[in-house]
């Protein structure tokens, strides 16, 4: 089972739909979602090393890693069940959330520029 706390995992989902909307790919919307764990990395390793010490082990070291990180096979898994079931992510937008595909073009016209820093889905 995979917990959130923090709402590390609940505003990776709302940067994701923000992303898709605006036409990012999968790889980038992935690649943004894990950067959480690198910004978390520093607290998981200190806090493994204090577990190591007083002798836990790989389970009490998933649990600091589920806890404090994210994870993004999880992640990745929920995304493939959105494609099997929406098709995309962008899709998911619309039928599920019912943002229009003319609400996220107003979107991308609002707050795209013409260099994006991510790979835009044609």
């Amino acid at each position: 089972m995979h917990l959130c706390f923090q709402g590390k995992d609940r505003c990776g989902w709302g940067s994701a739909f923000v992303l898709a909307a605006l036409g990012a790919s999968r790889k980038t919307i992935v690649e943004d979602f894990g950067l959480s764990n690198a910004s978390y990395a520093p607290a998981i390793e200190a806090l493994s090393a204090k577990v190591v010490e007083k002798g836990g082990g790989e389970a009490e070291l998933g649990f600091i890693r589920a806890m404090i990180g994210v994870n993004v096979e999880n992640f990745e898994s929920t995304l493939d069940l959105i494609d099997a079931q929406y098709g995309s992510l962008q899709a998911y937008l619309e039928k599920a959330l019912g943002f229009t595909p003319e609400e996220q073009e107003s979107m991308k016209r609002k707050y795209l520029r013409k260099n994006a820093r991510f790979e835009v889905l044609k």
